[in-house]
């Protein structure tokens, strides 16, 4: 995440309990986020991730 910040690059930040990481806004549902994501990576116990996989499929 770091890496593409300071590119600037076309990434983002989904985080349903921050404003902000490194200085950028942050998104709280992924509904929010506009357009197609290419690539969505998750950092969550395994338990969580089916649950989010359902929400990006969506």
């Amino acid at each position: 995440m770091f890496l593409y910040s300071q590119k600037k690059s076309c990434s983002y930040q989904y985080n349903p309990h921050r404003d902000k990481i490194i200085g950028r806004e942050v998104y709280h549902h992924l509904d929010d986020v506009r357009g197609i994501a290419d690539v969505v990576q998750v950092f969550r116990p395994s338990e969580e991730a089916p649950a989010i996989v359902r929400e990006v499929l969506e």
